[in-house]
C-alpha cells in the first residue's frame, strides 16, 4: 500500500514535467543582471622592483586586450603638447610597437607616470592611453610576462547541460545545486572554473569571481522562484528521510582550486600550459 509520502513523490513528479527547456527564456531576478562578469583574461602582478614607475601595479589584477582590440594610442601634438587631432576632429592615433616578452594589459590604476617614462619607458614596459567607458577610466599598460601570473576565475552560472534530453554534456563543477522547477524541468546552479574566451552550451553566466562560495546568491535566486511561483516552495518539499524533492546538492566533480598560478606567464610558455 502506497503511503502519503509516496503518493506525494508521484504527484510532484507529474507535476514538474518539462514544457520549455530553453535556459536563456528562464526568470531571474534583476540584480543579476548587474552583477560583475568577466569578459577577459585575468592576471595578478607582482615582483616588479620597487624602484620601478610601474610598481604600483604590484598586488593588483590587469586585464588582457578584448579579442579583436590593438593596442594604439592617441598622437601628441609636440608643440600644443595635447592630443592631435585630424580636420574633422577626431583623435589621430598611431601604432604601438609591443616588446618581445611583454604583452597589453588595461588596469583601473593610474600610475601618474611621467612625461618622459611615456615617451622612452622602462624596458619591457610601458604606457600606451587611457580610455573611458561610462564615466570610468581604463588604463592601458605594457607589462613583461615575468611579472604577470595567470589567474583562474570561478563562475555561478544556471545550466541544464546534462540535465535534459537535448541539453549537451553535463558540466564539471565544484558545488552547486539541481532544482526542480515547474515548467522547465531540472535546472543547475553551479560553480564551475570560468574560461572567458569559452563558449558554455545551455548555459547562463551569472556572476564571476575567485572564490567557490556563492551559496548567498543561489538563495537570493531560489527565494525569487519561490515568489513568481517558478519553483515550489522548498521548504515544502522535504521528505521524512530529510531529502528535498525541489533543491538536491550537485555532487562535487572537481576538488582542488587555485586562483592565481605559481609561476608567471613566461615560465609558462616555455614549458607549456596544461591547462590551456
Amino acid at each position: 500500500m502506497k503511503t502519503i509520502e509516496d503518493i506525494f513523490k508521484q504527484e510532484f513528479k507529474q507535476n514538474t514535467i518539462a514544457q520549455d527547456e530553453n535556459i536563456f527564456k528562464m526568470p531571474l531576478p534583476q540584480e543579476v543582471f548587474s552583477w560583475n562578469k568577466i569578459k577577459t583574461t585575468v592576471y595578478a602582478v607582482k615582483d616588479i622592483p620597487l624602484d620601478n614607475p610601474f610598481s604600483g601595479l604590484n598586488k593588483s589584477f590587469v586585464y588582457e586586450l578584448p579579442k579583436g582590440k590593438v593596442a594604439k594610442r592617441r598622437v601628441i601634438d609636440k608643440v600644443t603638447r595635447s592630443f592631435k587631432k585630424d580636420s574633422e576632429g577626431k583623435f589621430v592615433y598611431e601604432e604601438y610597437k609591443v616588446p618581445s616578452g611583454s604583452i597589453v594589459v588595461t588596469s583601473n590604476r593610474n600610475l601618474q607616470l611621467s612625461y618622459s617614462e611615456y615617451v622612452k619607458p622602462t624596458p619591457g614596459y610601458g604606457y600606451i592611453d587611457f580610455v573611458v567607458s561610462k564615466g570610468v577610466k581604463t588604463y592601458i599598460y605594457v607589462l613583461p610576462k615575468s611579472v604577470i601570473y595567470r589567474c583562474h576565475p570561478t563562475a555561478l552560472v544556471l545550466s541544464n547541460a546534462g540535465l535534459s534530453k537535448h541539453s549537451g554534456s553535463k558540466l564539471r563543477c565544484y558545488n552547486g545545486e539541481r532544482i526542480r522547477t515547474w515548467r522547465c524541468g531540472t535546472v543547475g546552479l553551479f560553480t564551475i572554473p570560468f574560461n572567458p574566451k569559452k563558449t558554455y552550451s545551455n548555459t547562463v553566466v551569472l556572476k564571476t569571481g575567485f572564490t567557490l562560495n556563492y551559496q548567498e546568491d543561489i538563495q537570493k535566486i531560489e527565494k525569487y522562484w519561490e515568489s513568481i511561483g517558478f519553483i515550489p516552495m522548498i521548504d515544502n518539499c522535504y521528505l521524512s528521510t530529510g531529502e528535498n524533492l525541489c533543491v538536491m546538492s550537485e555532487p562535487q566533480g572537481l576538488i582542488e582550486y587555485t586562483y592565481v598560478d605559481t609561476v608567471p606567464m613566461s615560465t609558462k610558455e616555455i614549458f607549456g600550459d596544461e591547462n590551456q
